[in-house]
């Protein structure tokens, strides 16, 4: 496969077209058309491919790389990642020109102040990638379960963090887990008694009051195995 193209779908947009030496590149600022619908990303790396190939033949095929994670704010729910990937595996299917498709990002990722949670823990999204990849790789048969993950992130407002949370004078939070192949899971703030958590799907806490340090647990278990993650509101 000759060439390979990726997108950054953040505050600074770009897409890219290079030569496996990345020596031969275009690419395009997308920054100032935050507004254009992902369609015309793809549109637009594909028309530089094909201008490069028309140029110079060599057999290109194009990558498609969706984003299938949940921020907050593009893609604050499940849907919205699924719908992409559904919009990117059309778009797979419909000619040769396109090469292969991969998901991005798998694991969780922190972006300034930012949280993004990644697909291992998203169940419907990674349902659908597997199923997808399944459909079209036809060498493989496996039906194997997927291993059980969970990503707990602390925050407020639109501001979070898997690890610990600076509250800045805030006295308001919010915990968010969620959890993908699970048997139970229970959430516990502060010293008050554990909750019991909905499965493979978003879980929402609001913290009205929240007086720091406050140490937020999760726990889960799958297969008599336990998971846990931890959150900490800090000043």
């Amino acid at each position: 496969m000759g060439y390979f193209s990726y997108f950054l779908f953040s505050d600074s947009l770009l897409g890219v077209v290079c030569s496996q030496l990345r020596a031969n590149c275009a690419g395009i600022n997308l920054a100032s058309v935050t507004s254009r619908s992902q369609s015309d990303y793809i549109q637009w790396v594909l028309d530089t491919l094909l201008t490069m190939e028309n140029h110079n033949p060599m057999g290109r095929r194009m990558i498609l790389v969706p984003g299938l994670t949940q921020d907050f704010n593009f893609f604050p729910n499940e849907t919205k990642a699924m719908d992409q990937m559904n919009a990117f595996l059309e778009v797979l299917d419909s000619s040769s020109l396109f090469g292969a498709m991969g998901g991005f990002i798998w694991g969780n990722l922190q972006e300034g102040i930012f949280p993004y949670i990644g697909a291992r823990s998203l169940a419907s999204v990674r349902s659908l990638t597997a199923q997808a990849f399944r459909e079209r790789l036809f060498s493989t048969n496996s039906t194997a379960p997927l291993p059980p993950s969970l990503s707990l992130v602390g925050g407020t407002g639109q501001r979070g963090n898997f690890g610990q949370v600076k509250l800045s004078g805030a006295r308001q939070g919010d915990v968010y887990l969620q959890n993908a192949g699970m048997d139970t899971c229970s959430v516990q703030i502060g010293d008050t008694p554990e909750q019991t958590m909905s499965l493979n799907q978003l879980n929402h806490i609001h913290i009205p009051h929240l007086e720091p340090p406050l140490h937020v647990k999760a726990n889960c278990f799958a297969r008599n195995q336990r998971f846990k993650e931890t959150v900490d509101f800090i000043d």
